[in-house]
């Protein structure tokens, strides 16, 4: 069980942690590759 208040005390601090994380160009860069990587057709197989 989880108190709604952990919920949102959680939800704000993981705003929070990931605007600051936002703030580094290395996070950036790593989180666009990842994305790009994440939607990007599987190779195709001989």
């Amino acid at each position: 069980m989880h108190y709604l208040t952990d919920v949102v005390l959680s939800r704000a601090l993981a705003e929070l942690v990931f605007e600051q994380l936002m703030e580094d160009e290395g996070f950036r860069m790593a989180l666009e590759n990842l994305r790009s990587a994440e939607w990007s057709p599987p190779p195709s197989l001989p």
